[in-house]
């Protein structure tokens, strides 16, 4: 799954670390719009579609993807975790292989 996300991923500047659990952070340095956010989200979802071959199975999994946009979405990093982490329950909300980009309408 790691090698999978690295593929999404292939700028240098870029960092994909595990948060915990089955949750991963991708740390976009720099991006330059929003729409880059998404396009990466769109290119995790496509690689997790296929299933991943184990010796004694396949495994098929469904990313539920939230995206926090520094500085709109928050100037620190705790915030920007705590919006990642209400869009990326909204995605779930919607059903798997999907992503959300944070909005202050998760709050209200």
């Amino acid at each position: 799954m790691a090698q999978r996300l690295q593929q999404c991923c292939q700028r240098d500047e870029d960092t994909i670390a595990r948060y915990g659990g089955d949750e991963f952070i991708i740390l976009l340095s720099d991006p330059e719009t929003s729409q880059e956010a998404v396009r990466i989200a769109q290119n995790i979802i496509e690689a997790f579609a296929h299933p991943l071959a184990l010796p004694d199975r396949e495994l098929l999994t469904g990313p539920s993807i939230g995206i926090s946009i520094y500085p709109d979405d928050g100037t620190h990093e705790e915030e920007l975790l705590k919006n990642a982490d209400r869009a990326m329950y909204r995605a779930k909300e919607l059903g798997r292989n999907s992503y959300q980009l944070f909005s202050q309408s998760l709050i209200d």
